[in-house]
């Protein structure tokens, strides 16, 4: 997630997914899919650490349409990772807010990455009391900070959508221990997906992923 309620922790945390990367690279490949109000594919599919480290500094907090659309987040992430054939396939969902924007339910997201046998593991940063956080910007392009509870996380849509796909759900306190996060999501990550259940709904994914490549689809950036 990109959206303001992120300002000032940017840094650190593109610092470590950076170094999380380059130590835990080998034979993977990562993606990155930005969301605020709207979704923006930034990077595709790719081992080249390089080209993943370019896209992360090409993050930019407030670029996108404010608001926290997890849904579509999510969505988009089972696009990218429907391309790849890896026997494991893992979404991180890196967040600081609740649902309040975007066509996708979190819920409905979830479903179709579990029976795409996709796996989500989600990294909640934000607070369940107000916060002092970006309300608007100048016209010089400062922000303007003011307590606010905009970014107040919901634990339990986070926890519901990692449990759907046999997930897990760390709360990130500090940008000082997103590497420890960062090591429990590896072994999440490695561990062997349950097959589901429910008979897989082929049509109900097709029509899905029809939908967001309709006029909104993410585009590159």
């Amino acid at each position: 997630e990109i959206s303001l309620g992120l300002v000032g922790s940017e840094m650190c945390i593109r610092d470590r997914l950076k170094h999380f990367i380059k130590n835990e690279s080998d034979l993977q490949r990562y993606g990155i899919v930005c969301f605020a109000g709207e979704t923006k594919i930034l990077c595709p599919l790719t081992a080249e650490v390089e080209v993943i480290n370019k896209a992360l500094d090409q993050i930019e907090i407030g670029k996108l349409d404010d608001g926290t659309a997890i849904g579509d987040g999510l969505m988009h992430s089972v696009e990218v990772l429907s391309h790849s054939r890896a026997l494991r396939r893992t979404i991180v969902l890196l967040t600081d807010g609740d649902q309040n924007a975007g066509k996708f339910d979190p819920h409905f997201s979830a479903k179709i990455a579990r029976q795409k046998g996709i796996r989500i593991v989600s990294l909640g940063v934000g607070t369940n009391d107000e916060a002092m956080a970006p309300i608007r910007r100048k016209a010089n392009g400062d922000y303007i900070y003011g307590l606010s509870n905009k970014n107040k996380i919901d634990n339990e849509i986070l926890k519901t959508v990692t449990t759907k796909t046999s997930g897990d759900y760390f709360r990130v306190l500090e940008p000082s221990t997103f590497d420890i996060n960062l090591k429990q999501v590896l072994k999440t990550r490695n561990k062997e997906l349950p097959r589901t259940e429910s008979p897989i709904d082929e049509r109900l994914m097709e029509l899905s992923l029809i939908h967001i490549s309709e006029p909104t689809r993410p585009r590159l950036i």
